[in-house]
């Protein structure tokens, strides 16, 4: 089972029938082809229900169907309804419209603005540099040096918290994409009043509004569009809605880079403010020889001395538990993954487990993947099932909320002392020739992202 979450999909032509679901078969753009092709994928994605400028399937477990506005989240596409709205900020600021105050010190915002000045006593990097120098346009580029840490706000956090927390975050030396960056104190109604989009924010936190607490429907979604398209002016209204200088630098690349994948294809990618590109440059290849597998090393100590409590300022305390443990919080964490997965198996013995309520996740797990890494995965558990539903499951981003994991030992290897979040390889290296230039010794401590340090076993 999956949580009954319909998938919004959009286009820039006018959407009909907004009371019911359209007959396709009458509509020029959806053609029956087309429609029968969006039902084979709907059934293969397990997708509930759907908009293309006309409706599929269903919107509720009492199987009302969708409608073209039925609302959708729209996750990570929120990041750029907030640069929209930061460059109408910064307009208005231009002509002498704002009503927000700014701070004393601040007499121009635009995008070279630096949060510091707009966050006095508040903005506090690991890297002193990078808390000087950081501006509006660097910060929402993601190129600050601020390690992703989504999955580390706590669902009581508040923005404040998340505020204060990047000083524990290590700096890195590449491009990352990074939520903490989409954390805003301004009001975004100036957008939606132009457009008439519905906004509306997830109830547990107000951490995701920016990030990606955006929720709409397929009728407000293709007046953003059309907008778009017009370069930032209402066709409908011909008024403007997002001013050239705001649209141009919003869209405009900033960071490019390249990213791995496919052997045959290199994919160039750009990040704009919150705005993301990609290209795809194919490329000859030699043919790759497969290699025998790699036997995973083994673990230098038994999986129960890994499991214990171990803290950080930024995540707070983390309780990792092995299949033996015996305490009642391991017992009830155990408990809610025995409900979907048989975690007796082979596979599974070497795994630890963990309660953690991130805004993203209610539960961890780490497994093994030789010598003393681990590959951490963050993960929703609904072990009595959702609404009508009680069947278990699990929810997870495969790919999105996971991070390698390595755990530090002491001097002669009889105890765990500590577990890093170690970041990507290209993290990792970036990492370790920082350490080098500096003339640090490399250390898992010194290496990671960040570091829990254990406090009890289990």
């Amino acid at each position: 089972m999956k949580l009954l979450i319909p998938a919004l999909v959009f286009s820039g032509a006018a959407v009909q029938g907004c009371a019911q679901q359209v007959p396709f078969h009458v509509n020029k753009i959806i053609t029956p082809g087309l429609s029968q092709f969006i039902d084979n994928l709907r059934e293969e994605w397990d997708i509930p229900g759907l908009n293309i400028i006309g409706a599929w399937g269903i919107k509720d477990e009492n199987g009302a169907k969708t409608t073209a506005d039925t609302s959708f989240i729209l996750a990570s596409c929120s990041k750029a309804f907030l640069s929209a709205a930061m460059g109408i900020l910064m307009d208005d600021f231009a002509q002498g419209k704002n009503v927000t105050a700014l701070p004393p010190k601040v007499k121009v915002f635009d995008w070279n603005t630096k949060v510091a000045d707009l966050l006095p006593g508040q903005w506090q990097l690991a890297d002193e540099w990078a808390t000087k120098k950081a501006n509006i346009s660097l910060s929402l580029s993601h190129v600050i040096g601020v390690t992703r840490h989504d999955y580390s706000p706590s669902r009581t956090d508040a923005l404040i918290d998340v505020l204060l927390n990047l000083k524990t975050s290590a700096p890195r030396s590449s491009y990352a994409s990074n939520s903490h960056m989409a954390i805003c104190p301004f009001d975004q109604r100036v957008l939606w009043d132009a457009l008439r989009s519905i906004y509306v924010t997830d109830d547990t936190t107000d951490l995701i509004t920016a990030a990606g607490g955006v929720i709409s429907d397929a009728v407000d979604m293709t007046q953003w569009m059309k907008m778009l398209l017009n370069k930032g002016v209402n066709p409908d209204t011909n008024t403007t809605v997002v001013p050239k200088s705001a649209f141009e630098a919003v869209t405009t690349p900033h960071p490019i880079f390249f990213l791995t994948g496919n052997p045959r294809r290199q994919t160039l990618s750009s990040s704009g403010m919150e705005w993301d590109g990609v290209a795809r440059l194919t490329r000859a290849t030699t043919p790759q020889v497969a290699c025998s597998p790699q036997v995973t090393a083994e673990l230098s100590l038994p999986i129960e001395a890994y499991a214990g409590t171990y803290e950080d300022a930024g995540y707070g305390t983390i309780t990792l538990c092995a299949l033996s443990s015996t305490s009642s919080e391991c017992r009830h964490v155990l408990n809610a993954f025995t409900a979907i997965h048989n975690i007796t198996t082979s596979e599974n013995r070497r795994t630890l487990y963990a309660e953690y309520g991130s805004v993203w996740s209610s539960y961890m797990r780490f497994r093994h993947v030789g010598g003393d890494n681990f590959q951490m995965m963050l993960m929703e558990l609904f072990p009595h099932g959702y609404g009508k539903d009680t069947t278990p499951f699990e929810v997870n981003y495969e790919g999105i909320n996971e991070a390698a994991v390595t755990f530090e030992l002491d001097e002669d290897g009889s105890r765990v002392l500590a577990f890093g979040f170690m970041g990507t390889e290209e993290e990792q290296e970036g990492r370790t020739r920082l350490l080098r230039n500096t003339g640090v010794e490399y250390s898992i401590s010194a290496a990671a992202q960040v570091v829990l340090t254990r406090i009890e076993l289990e």
